[in-house]
């Protein structure tokens, strides 16, 4: 089975249909060796310039650990033409058949990388620096391929919801972009959400992070704090969150200790989308000790949370639970 290179180079630039796009990500599910077909074609080519060290470790770094992927060497001696939209080719293939979505658009930058988790499931990526990034279902990122780590590592949060656990490199701070909010780091993790509203989300995990609104500083953060901007006016909020809070989101496991009712209630809406509520103030005033895994049925959850506290429980329907 061949697959069409034509095709191919247009899935690449996301120009392709609806059942086009459709049709390739089948095509490399079914076909793996596909992707070791049309990369080997690309990279015959002739070629005037040499792909930078950090890419090409990234790249190879990307194509080892996948599932069924092929491993060609990637060589420093070697030249390579237009090797970005090659590291773009090869990257999207590969993310393609894991499950991701990783495309250089029409409206896209030439040198930009624009990643699009896609709905339903959250994902990783290893950048350049070996930094690591979760986005989150329907968000979107990108970032230079050319320039990231030249002076700085700056990623473009275009939508959506990530957490950063970033390499720590002084010379090169770390800096996301979200509308007109700007999160700058060292070495840290945190997370940013950047939806559809007017409100830019900050949340620290580790280390403590700079937050800026057209580039004038608002507040640095250390972890468990979490700030709420504005991006039209700058106006900030800020409060007190547990630290798990950055990250429970991508995790298939959450351990709450000495938890209160109300960190309690936000923990079961992000793990299994439902809804807590009580009448007493006992239940408020408790604390919580219990481990969470995403994969159990919620009213087992909440079975064990009454087993372990000596509280009742009633559904009041698919998402709600009422404790007593």
């Amino acid at each position: 089975m061949a697959i069409d290179r034509t095709l191919l180079d247009r899935f690449i630039h996301h120009q392709c249909t609806p059942e086009e796009t459709e049709q390739v990500s089948r095509l490399l599910q079914e076909s793996p060796h596909l992707l070791d077909d049309y990369l080997q074609e690309m990279w015959e080519e002739e070629v005037t310039v040499q792909m930078p060290d950090k890419m090409a470790q990234a790249i190879a770094a990307h194509l080892q650990t996948g599932a069924g992927a092929v491993t060609p060497e990637v060589s420093r001696k070697r030249h390579w033409i237009g090797w970005a939209a090659a590291a773009a080719a090869a990257v999207l293939l590969f993310l393609c058949v894991g499950g991701w979505i990783f495309q250089q658009g029409r409206h896209t930058p030439p040198n930009n990388l624009l990643v699009v988790a896609t709905a339903g499931k959250n994902y990783r990526l290893v950048l350049p620096d070996n930094s690591t990034v979760w986005l989150k279902a329907n968000t979107r990122l990108e970032f230079d391929t050319i320039h990231f780590g030249k002076s700085s590592r700056t990623i473009t949060l275009l939508n959506g919801e990530a957490f950063f656990d970033i390499q720590q490199d002084a010379a090169h701070p770390f800096v996301v972009v979200s509308g007109a909010v700007q999160t700058r780091v060292l070495g840290t993790a945190f997370s940013v959400r950047h939806t559809s509203t007017k409100e830019i989300l900050v949340t620290v995990a580790a280390g403590k992070v700079a937050v800026d609104h057209h580039q004038q500083q608002l507040d640095v953060l250390l972890p468990g704090k979490q700030i709420t901007v504005n991006q039209q006016t700058g106006h900030f909020s800020e409060q007190q969150v547990p630290v798990w809070l950055a990250a429970a989101w991508k995790e298939s496991q959450l351990q709450l200790d000495n938890a209160s009712f109300a960190d309690l209630k936000t923990a079961m809406e992000i793990m299994y989308g439902v809804h807590l509520e009580t009448t007493r103030d006992k239940v408020r005033r408790q604390t919580y000790n219990i481990l969470m895994n995403r994969y159990m049925p919620p009213r087992e959850v909440v079975h064990a949370l009454g087993q372990l506290n000596r509280l009742a429980y009633k559904q009041l329907n698919d998402t709600t639970f009422l404790i007593y």
